[in-house]
C-alpha cells in the first residue's frame, strides 16, 4: 500500500506526503516510511509542510506507529526543516520522529 495526503490553498495543489507502511523488528511494531513530503514553491512559508507533516504523524499514531522514517539526501536544505518538526539522525535512517515528537507537533497545531 502506498498513501498519499494532499495539501492544497484555496483550490490549488499545494503539496503533498505519501508513505507506506514499514515494520521495525527492533521494537517489534509497525512504522512508516515517509517516502516523498513537496511543498510547491508559492505555497512555502504557509505552514503547508508543517500540516502535511502533522498528518502523516497522526495516521502513523492510529495505526501504533512507533516512529516514521525518512530519507534525506545531505544537501538537501529541507534537513532544517525536518529537524524544526522533531525529526532527528538515526544510525538506521538518515531521519527519524519518535511517538512523542509526533504529538508534540500535531498539539502545535
Amino acid at each position: 500500500r502506498y498513501e498519499v495526503i494532499l495539501a492544497e490553498i484555496g483550490d490549488r495543489p499545494a503539496g503533498l506526503a505519501t508513505y507506506y507502511p514499514t515494520y521495525s523488528t527492533f521494537k517489534g511494531r509497525p512504522a512508516l516510511f515517509l517516502d516523498n513530503l513537496f511543498v510547491e514553491d508559492w505555497a512555502r512559508g504557509q505552514q503547508v509542510g508543517r500540516a502535511l507533516m502533522a498528518e502523516v504523524c497522526r495516521v502513523a499514531l492510529a495505526r501504533g506507529c512507533c516512529r516514521i522514517d525518512l530519507n534525506v539526501l545531505r544537501d538537501n536544505p529541507a534537513r532544517e526543516f525536518y529537524e524544526t518538526v522533531g525529526m532527528e539522525p538515526s544510525k538506521e535512517h538518515p531521519y527519524q520522529i519518535y511517538a512523542d515528537a509526533m504529538r508534540r507537533l500535531i498539539e502545535e497545531g
